[in-house]
């Protein structure tokens, strides 16, 4: 069976291994909830806090606070989305949360206490707090937040807690419906689509507020100059949110709860007291204040005992209001990957169940491990054998400490959680071995490939550098890669699992019926390859993983090389990391990024200014000082060491040390061999510092060049100053433009005053001018030559040489362009209007500015308004369009857009139900011009031109479809009349060929309906319907009236016969009855025709059952079988067979017209011939 088929859940699903509260589409609560896996720990955790909250339903409490503590990846946000989830009767597929969750809590106490507090109405705020918060983070910022979370959940803008005390206000009068519809009707636009640019449109707000009543308009402008007097406190908020559950649990009957669920809020507090009074202050007050109806539950990578003592104040309140405290841990990874990942269905239980019992005996002994930990273990039975499969019981343990060790090492490691790293990477091995079957097992080093992309490059490089040679033959095997990533997982978990062959054996078994000594055998082979090969080392018995750094171990020191690009990356970083440690000059409000050099060697990849330092780590002599001027003259600071310090000595010994030191495993050498290195390590760190003096020492005696010019600095003694003064002389030369900035913007309120046309300004001064003015020559310029400008590539530009102007300086002098109509910004094709909420974005954000196009604008000329404006009055039919640019354009696409959705609505409804409606194809070819108009996202002037640009074909389609709006409805329904009739007709229009005014009225509808352009003789249409009606009714009165009398005829001789023979049978009324009702009933002459044919046939059958039946009825009786009777005659031979002719009486009888006696006389003879003909060759004639 393979893997992949043993699963309960499809082993290759996408799995949401870090749960994000912002998440809350109906795809994510599904999942959530149908794979959240309750723990022994969370079980325990469900039960505290139920508990908690279940006391408080039956009696008032301030001890409302529930603490969630946990490390990252230890389910922490997942625990209180699920409690968001049960207590907020969240559903999924229509379940309530509680149905799915309560049946995993496996305790009745639990699940009972639990659907009570869910039978509780109750609404909960979730939020991650860090999402949430105000840009200025202040002492206030926890209240901002919950207030703007509260007033969100009450349908307010709580962004704006101004807007969001209005609203509130509004809505407590009862006045919200009335303000907005008199907002609607001002405006025309609804109030909640603008009230983010409330302050915009002040002057509608006030009279929406004065007409609906919510206000007077003296206390609304006193509002928008913020004229009132409002201190928004802790205290305010505190009596909103209680008045608003007391309003709630009136309406609920006396009981409500709301929750205020945030996650992440002491990684947000971190030591900040000041926040951390702020949320104790809350909390209090809640408490307090509402008894227990409102309840604050947070998350924390800290116990809040550990983030108060971090404070280092006393908060012992805000202890007690958070009484129910929970700590999560990773120690349920093993179960929850167990039951989210591999759980089996129920075929696979079976085999691995039977599969164990084969191999119970090898797998005990298969996994025994020499010196570690000693719950690291194999299989418990049989169930554990078929829960893990097919991984092994240590694999849950172990993994864990791998990746707490790997967490430990390096930045990269620090991405790694261990719940998160270890669903993902179990997952990921599985998938690997998803092919396979119920033999195969998952070897320890697999998991390396689910955690290799955290690793840090100098691990990963030994890796992938034997891997490398294995696939030259470059003295490895594919297998020896395998077991070198095994230990390089084991590396810093060797307390638990040492690295000895025997323990690697083990960890690298992928199969059932592995043969443990063979496996041995090839491992001892791979580990003395790689020793051979430098890539592991041997301490006693246990092998090693070994880094770069540690390949040098075999190198005695004497023998030790130092390479010289390594010392010179030595004293780059005493240079650039110890005296002058930040690579940036600052010169008024600007940061000029520095880009460091020693000798010929970069250290930064930073842009702008350029440091050289020359160390001359080459033993090279020193340029002359005219070489030096010249070289500083191409935009370089140059600071030349003095030759008369020797710091290279110190540099040079204490490289040879460290290398040494590093090359060598300290604990194989001898107890002296030991002690010599660790002096010489001790000797390493004192040159070093040396060194640095030595340096600092050749900065104060060195030469100093920029610009072009030696530079001769006084004032300071120290290194670090010489060599920010020295880059400082090198702005003016290779900025020669910053100048042209003569105003800073300090945030980004002050743009945003720039594009909304209110930056204050002196009169006769506009700031940054000349900086204007280069810009928009150079987007001229771009314009002319057809390329296209992002903001990305203007921030580059102008924070490049020869401008260095600041970034939210160049975000400015665009905003300016933007603001003066002389530029737009288009984001995604689409402009950008000048008051977007996202503009400034678009012009600093680094994610957004890369897909933001800058242009120079181009308004639409006189003429192209005019000839938009004739095209759109003949297409849409209306008149009295705007004359200013703007209007007009926002009038022209609200016409386009009417008259585009009123030529769909036919396409989709009359012409989809019949396409030879005229005019369709004049519809469709109208819908398809305006839509490539309505396509155009441009500014009004793009759509403008664009319009005047097809007047000629917009002005043929409004006259080609006078005619089409004419033809719905009224003569759309003539048409249909007489396209029906003419199909209700068509199996009589043989009969109708004799009457000529009906073939000439046929004619005339067909040519109409076949017409392109039917319009003007749609009337006609009428009376030619009436001509072919009448005549049809004519004909048909006439054939129904002949046929009723081939009825009467025929069952009048059907009836005469049987009276003939004596016998009466019901099917003849019967049959009587149902020709006469099809006669009645029938529409079409082809009906009655098919009658008529019928009535023969009718007749025939009926004189054949009244024979029948009179021969039923004479038949003679049998002879009696009592008397034997005894004759001497001869034998009688046995009677012929009578021959009868059964005969049609339409072959007797031709059809034919008869106009006299003498006529029908010769007809009667001619008939007479012919039937004794017939019978002159049989015994008797038929006639049918």
């Amino acid at each position: 069976m393979r893997i992949q088929d043993m699963f309960e859940r499809d082993i290759d699903r996408n799995i949401n291994g870090v749960i994000k509260i912002e998440q809350n589409d109906e795809e994510v609560i599904e999942q959530e909830l149908a794979e959240y896996v309750v723990t022994n720990e969370l079980r325990g955790h469900f039960s505290t806090f139920f508990d908690a909250y279940e006391r408080a339903l039956d009696a008032p409490t301030d001890k409302i606070g529930v603490w969630i503590s946990g490390f990252f990846g230890s389910g922490k946000s997942h625990f209180l989305k699920m409690l968001s989830y049960l207590l907020s009767g969240q559903t999924a597929n229509g379940h309530p949360a509680i149905d799915i969750i309560a049946p995993r809590f496996e305790d009745p106490m639990i699940e009972a206490k639990a659907k009570r507090a869910v039978d509780v109405p109750t609404e909960t705020i979730l939020f991650n707090i860090d999402s949430k918060g105000p840009s200025n983070k202040d002492k206030t910022a926890i209240l901002r937040i919950f207030a703007r979370v509260f007033f969100e959940h009450l349908g307010f803008y709580g962004e704006d807690l101004k807007l969001a005390r209005l609203e509130r206000d509004i809505d407590q009068k009862g006045k919200t419906e009335a303000f907005r519809a008199a907002y609607r009707q001002i405006t025309g636009t609804e109030w909640l689509d603008e009230r983010d640019a409330y302050d915009l449109n002040s002057d509608a707000v006030i009279d929406a507020l004065e007409q609906a009543g919510a206000k007077s308009r003296e206390a609304a402008e006193r509002w928008f100059d913020n004229t009132e007097e409002f201190e928004f406190t802790i205290d305010w908020l505190v009596r909103q949110i209680n008045q608003y559950v007391t309003e709630r649990a009136e309406q609920e009957g006396g009981e409500f709860r709301l929750l205020f669920m945030v996650d992440e809020v002491g990684q947000y507090i971190g030591t900040d007291t000041s926040l951390m009074l702020n949320l104790q202050t809350i909390v209090e007050d809640l408490g307090a204040q509402c008894a227990g109806r409102v309840w604050v539950v947070v998350t924390s990578q800290e116990a809040i005992d550990e983030i108060t003592t971090v404070a280092g104040q006393d908060f012992s309140k805000i202890q007690g209001r958070f009484n129910t405290r929970l700590s999560l841990s990773s120690t349920g990874a093993g179960e929850v990957i167990r039951r989210r990942i591999l759980s089996k269905n129920e075929h696979a239980h079976d085999l691995l169940t039977v599969e164990y019992g084969k191999n119970a005996t090898v797998l005990k002994n298969l996994f025994t491990f020499k010196g570690a930990r000693n719950d690291l273990g194999g299989y418990d039975g049989a169930k554990s054998f078929a829960d893990a499969f097919p991984f092994v019981g240590y694999q849950f343990k172990l993994m864990q400490d791998v990746i707490n060790g790997l967490r430990n090492q390096g930045s990269s490691g620090k991405h790694l959680s261990a719940e998160r790293s270890m669903l993902s990477g179990f997952q990921e091995v599985a998938q690997a071995l998803e092919d396979r079957d119920e033999h195969a097992l998952a070897p320890l080093w697999m998991f390396y490939n689910t955690v290799q992309s955290f690793l840090e490059g100098y691990h990963r490089r030994v890796i992938d550098r034997a891997a490398a040679a294995a696939r030259d033959g470059a003295g490895l095997e594919e297998y020896d890669v395998a077991v070198l990533k095994l230990l390089f997982l084991i590396k810093w978990v060797s307390q638990e699992m040492p690295g000895n062959v025997d323990n690697i054996a083990t960890l690298m078994a992928d199969d059932l019926r592995a043969n443990r000594a063979e496996v041995r055998e090839q491992v001892q082979a791979a580990l003395e390859r790689l020793e051979r090969e430098n890539y592991i080392t041997r301490n006693g018995e246990c092998y090693l993983f070994l880094t770069d750094d540690e390949q040098e171990i075999a190198r005695q020191i004497a023998r030790t090389q130092v390479d010289a690009a390594k010392l010179t990356r030595k004293a780059a970083e005493i240079v650039f990391g110890q005296i002058f440690e930040t690579p940036k000059i600052t010169v008024g409000k600007n940061n000029f990024p520095v880009a460091e050099w020693l000798d010929e060697t970069r250290v930064n990849n930073a842009g702008g200014l350029t440091l050289r330092v020359l160390a001359r780590m080459d033993g090279s002599d020193a340029p002359s000082r005219d070489e030096l001027i010249l070289r500083s003259s191409r935009g370089e600071a140059i600071v030349l060491l003095s030759s008369e310090i020797d710091f290279y000595s110190c540099l040079m010994e204490a490289a040879r040390i460290q290398q040494f030191a590093s090359a060598t495993i300290i604990a194989n050498l001898p107890a002296n061999q030991q002690d010599v290195i660790r002096a010489k390590q001790q000797e390493r760190t004192a040159l070093e510092t040396k060194a640095q003096a030595l340096m600092e020492e050749a900065v104060r005696r060195g030469e100093f060049y920029a610009g072009g010019s030696q530079v001769t600095i006084t004032g300071t003694n120290s290194a670090k100053k010489l060599i920010e003064q020295c880059t400082a002389k090198l702005v003016d030369a290779v900025y020669t433009k910053l100048g042209y900035i003569d105003r800073n913007y300090d945030d980004d309120a002050q743009i945003r005053q720039v594009l909304n046309g209110a930056a204050p300004a002196l009169e006769g001064i506009e700031p940054n001018k000349r900086a204007i003015d280069d810009v928009r020559t150079f987007l001229g310029a771009q314009a002319m030559r057809a390329v296209s400008v992002s903001m990305d590539d203007l921030q580059k530009r102008y924070q490049a040489a020869p401008y260095g102007w600041r970034e939210r300086d160049i975000a400015a002098v665009v905003a300016e362009l933007i603001a003066a109509g002389e530029a737009r910004v288009s984001y995604a094709g689409q402009v950008v209007d000048a008051r977007d909420a996202k503009m400034i974005d678009y012009l600093r954000k680094l994610s957004m500015t890369q897909r933001a196009v800058v242009e120079m604008r181009v308004r639409a000329s006189a003429g192209d308004m005019t000839r938009a404006r004739r095209a759109i009055e003949t297409l849409c039919r209306v008149h009295d369009l705007p004359t200013e640019e703007e209007p007009l354009a926002t009038a022209c696409r609200n016409a386009l857009q009417e008259r585009q959705d009123g030529l769909n609505e036919l396409i989709t409804g009359a012409y989809s139900r019949n396409r030879n409606y005229p005019g369709f194809g004049t519809v469709a070819d109208a819908a398809a011009l305006i839509k490539d108009l309505l396509a155009i996202r441009g500014d009004s002037g793009d759509l403008l031109r664009a319009i005047a640009k097809a007047e000629n074909d917009l002005c043929d389609a409004g006259e080609d479809l006078e005619d089409v709006d004419g033809f719905f409805p009224d003569m759309q329904r003539i048409y249909d009349n007489a396209s029906n009739l003419l199909k209700r007709l068509d199996q009589d229009r043989s009969y109708l060929a004799a009457h000529e005014g009906a073939t000439k009225a046929i004619e005339n509808i067909e040519r109409i309906l076949g017409s392109e352009r039917p319009y003007s003789q749609i009337t006609d249409l009428v009376p030619a319907m009436q001509t072919i009606e009448n005549a049809h009714a004519k004909l048909l009165e006439g054939k129904r009236e002949e046929v009723k009398a081939q009825i009467e005829d025929i069952f009048a001789s059907v009836r005469q016969h049987g009276e003939e023979l004596g016998v009466t049978l019901s099917s003849v009324g019967e049959r009587e009855r149902a020709r006469t009702g099809a006669v009645r009933d029938a529409a079409t002459l082809t009906q009655l025709d098919a009658v008529s044919a019928q009535l023969t046939g009718d007749q025939a059958r009926l004189f054949g059952d009244l024979d029948r039946e009179h021969e039923r009825i004479h038949r003679p009786a049998p002879a009696s079988t009592g008397q034997v009777v005894t004759t001497s005659h001869a034998p009688i031979a046995p009677e012929r067979p009578r021959k009868v002719r059964e005969l049609q009486r339409s072959t007797a009888f031709l059809p034919k017209t008869l106009h006299s006696e003498a006529e029908i006389d010769a007809y009667l003879a001619d008939a007479r011939k012919r039937l004794v003909s017939e019978l002159s060759h049989n015994d008797a004639i038929k006639l049918n």
